[in-house]
């Protein structure tokens, strides 16, 4: 039984059209994105309830009243050996963990990732460039294959399309055209779809194309769940999903050049060594007569033992790269 994706979908529509609609339904006053003081009224009012209830209310709810016992007992010195604790007080990149395998201990690099304060910082809100009733639309990115999520973006619905490579969005092709060195790839697929005798699917129509730089997220005619294709680099491929359309609120980056701001990206991979299958790999081999595969992952302890003598030497023929990182997607 196929799945029929236009079902599970909304209906076509614009970033400009949803921003008039939510005017004409709610009003200037009610997209203010800035949040009030909440008062004893409002709690009275909304619980339903008398002043005496509110203001036990507001006491037992106090923030302060929030703590075990044992909190106050519990003291982090600058000396603290535990390597978890000051992760939420610094912005670390990656922490050593210490490993036990077969009574042997081994260190594994595991990576935290933990946003830095100069990439995607969106704390500070009491600054804006943006006006009320801004659009935003989540973007989600796809493996083509296995359909799992990549990465995630909230984008300013006016703001323009940068990317570099193409999107196919209902029926057209937007290419990335700054650069006179880009290659149109749509081209070529134009073509093969305009020759139907080449194809299978009879669906198949004839396309257009357009500039991307040209083209603002706001005069995008799509439909909110419905797979789009994002290609760049020649061949590597996404699925592209607007997941949601909404207003930009008080909790959101409040500066234009923080967008677009990611919401997600997919925790990688550790890539352990082929031969002990215990240590984070840190060599790359290709061309390499003693791996199991083309190319092999080495840890270093495994690397030199198998591809160097005592003095240095190389053993045989072979093509060595650093792993970067340690980590793949």
């Amino acid at each position: 039984m196929q799945f029929d994706v236009a079902k599970h979908c909304s209906e076509p529509l614009t970033a400009k059209k949803f921003r008039d609609d939510c005017l004409s339904k709610i009003g200037d006053q009610a997209i203010s994105r800035h949040r009030r003081e909440i008062t004893i009224e409002d709690v009275i009012a909304s619980q339903n309830t008398d002043l005496e209830t509110a203001n036990e209310l507001a006491t037992i709810c106090d923030p302060a009243n929030l703590r075990c016992p044992l909190e106050d007992k519990f003291d982090i010195t600058d000396n603290e050996s535990l390597k978890t604790l000051p992760l939420d007080q610094c912005p670390l990149k990656s922490v050593e963990l210490t490993k036990s395998a077969n009574k042997r201990s081994s260190v594994v690099n595991y990576m935290f990732h933990i946003w830095e304060a100069e990439e995607n910082k969106a704390d500070d809100n009491s600054e804006t460039d943006l006006e009320d009733g801004t659009v935003l639309l989540s973007v989600m990115l796809y493996h083509p294959v296995k359909q799992s999520k990549e990465q995630g973006y909230l984008v300013l619905a006016n703001q323009y399309k940068n990317r570099s490579g193409f999107f196919f969005i209902e029926g057209v092709f937007y290419n990335d055209t700054r650069d006179p060195m880009n290659r149109d790839y749509s081209e070529e697929i134009m073509e093969w779809a305009k020759q139907s005798f080449k194809r299978s699917s009879k669906k198949l129509g004839s396309f257009s194309s357009k500039k991307m730089e040209d083209i603002k997220f706001k005069n995008l005619q799509i439909r909110l769940g419905y797979p789009y294709y994002y290609c760049h680099q020649g061949n590597c491929e996404h699925l592209m999903i607007f997941t949601d359309m909404r207003l930009l609120h008080g909790d959101d980056p409040q500066l234009r050049k923080l967008y677009p701001y990611r919401i997600y990206k997919k925790m990688p991979k550790r890539i352990k060594c082929s031969i002990c299958d215990i240590n984070t790999a840190m060599w790359i081999t290709t061309d390499d007569i003693l791996a199991f595969e083309d190319p092999s992952y080495f840890c270093q302890s495994c690397f030199d033992l198998l591809h160097y003598d005592e003095d240095k030497r190389k053993l045989h023929e072979f093509n060595a790269y650093r792993f970067d990182g340690n980590y793949a997607p």
